[in-house]
């Protein structure tokens, strides 16, 4: 069972008709950064007419999955990382 999960505070940016990702799958906003994003535009006078934020938890299955194994490939490979520093912790 996967300990990684998807939260509804997170946002992912995606192409407004498509519902697909625009960005890179490791870019996710937390919504309090979002926040500070859209101030931003608002601000500068700027929009993006053919893309929207949504939750991340509102992709299409497809696209959850593959944010899923992304998380679940970083969430080893930090593990892995954990695990040498600490056999070289103790090889001194």
């Amino acid at each position: 069972m996967s300990k990684v999960k998807l939260y509804k505070t997170d946002y992912v940016l995606v192409d407004r008709e498509t519902q697909k990702p625009i960005e890179s799958i490791d870019v996710v906003y937390h919504y309090s950064s979002l926040i500070e994003i859209l101030n931003d535009i608002t601000n500068i006078g700027g929009h993006r007419p053919f893309s929207e934020y949504i939750p991340v938890t509102d992709l299409k299955d497809e696209y959850k999955s593959e944010y899923l194994d992304y998380a679940e490939e970083v969430c080893r490979v930090n593990e892995a990382y954990k695990i040498i520093k600490e056999m070289k912790k103790t090889s001194k």
